[in-house]
């Protein structure tokens, strides 16, 4: 922090968790502690950012007549932002903390519809929180940051639609007449929870099925980029290179509850029109039938919730308490992933359709 001057600074949160659901207030305190020397500040304040950041890919030219060369642009575009002064003294005047430990108390509120973290923060696109810290020095001296992490999901009641928990059927075929219909025993689930499935398959040319994958997909848009990953996916017992003219069929899958699994939820910032988020689950079944242009997929939409009953919320997503957060300061080195071979082989796809 200068010469002569030794320090550190913590932000310690009132929960071990870090994760907290809209409409709940963060708080903690802060800690500055000099082991050496004195510090001048001018400011001193935290602020609780939410954005989202997604990278695209632009022409940067040619490097030869043959090949033309691309540069990967990242974006991060905040919808979010919340301030707290810990201290603010008067125009032309300083505040000089000197050896010892020095604390400010803080409480930052949540609003009521945010999106839910989406990804690790490292990896693009995401949706992240995060806490900073920012001791604001004289102009010709650096100031100094610290930052944490937080998750952040929105409370999604399936009580609050009663239709999501109503039997759900679904159907569809290909153009040989192989028929799949079935039920799921409701739409709206939280993670953990197993979903219960009946299917029924007509096949009156006995063409030869190899087998039906059961699936459950994520299909999501952050800004401008859509996604879609398979969270889990798992073989329809007793259809593997059958004939038969007819089946039916009861098993369930279960929903994974040691992962982080964003509730779904869809969100649009007032103040800024890119900040779009988009997050959908769909229950996926895979026909895989022997011949050319034959296989055919039924996607039926379930939701995915945080809370069963009204009041009462599923537990803590696990993967939400071990969030990365090695970097020093906000944002990350745009460098240490531009030159990281693993991010340079991602390619991103823009697409400016809107899903609403």
């Amino acid at each position: 922090m200068g010469n002569g001057t030794s320090s550190s600074i913590a932000i310690n949160l009132d929960r071990s968790n870090e994760f907290y659901f809209t409409n709940e207030i963060i708080s903690g305190t802060v800690e500055l502690t000099i082991m050496e020397g004195r510090i001048e500040v001018e400011e001193i304040f935290m602020k609780l950012t939410g954005e989202l950041s997604y990278t695209s890919a632009a022409a940067a030219g040619r490097s030869n007549k043959v090949h033309s060369t691309t540069q990967t642009d990242y974006h991060h575009i905040p919808f979010f932002s919340r301030k707290t002064i810990f201290a603010q003294p008067k125009p032309g005047q300083r505040f000089v903390y000197g050896q010892g430990r020095h604390s400010w108390p803080f409480q930052i509120s949540l609003d009521e519809h945010l999106p839910p973290t989406m990804n690790q923060p490292q990896l693009y696109p995401h949706v992240r929180y995060y806490l900073q810290v920012v001791i604001d020095k004289s102009w010709y001296k650096p100031n100094t940051k610290e930052r944490k992490i937080v998750a952040v999901y929105p409370h999604v009641n399936l009580s609050d639609n009663p239709q999501c928990l109503q039997l759900t059927t679904f159907g569809n075929h290909n153009r040989k007449d192989l028929t799949l219909k079935g039920t799921l025993n409701k739409s709206g689930f939280v993670p953990g929870e197993s979903i219960q499935i009946k299917l029924e398959i007509a096949n009156p040319q006995r063409l030869l099925i190899k087998n039906i994958i059961c699936s459950i997909f994520q299909i999501f848009r952050i800004g401008p980029i859509k996604r879609e990953s398979n969270t889990i996916q798992s073989l329809v017992p007793n259809i593997m290179n059958s004939r038969a003219m007819q089946f039916n069929e009861t098993f369930s899958i279960e929903i994974p509850g040691n992962i982080t699994l964003a509730p779904s939820y869809k969100y649009q910032s007032a103040s800024q029109q890119a900040a779009i988020v988009v997050n959908d689950y769909v229950v996926r079944f895979a026909v895989k039938v022997e011949g050319l242009f034959d296989n055919f997929e039924v996607n039926v939409p379930i939701i995915l919730g945080t809370d069963q009953n009204s009041g009462i919320a599923a537990g803590v997503p696990a993967a939400a308490l071990t969030m990365n957060d090695d970097d020093d300061d906000l944002p990350p080195s745009y460098d240490s992933i531009v030159h990281d071979p693993k991010y340079q082989k991602q390619e991103e796809k823009t697409d400016e359709e809107s899903f609403f």
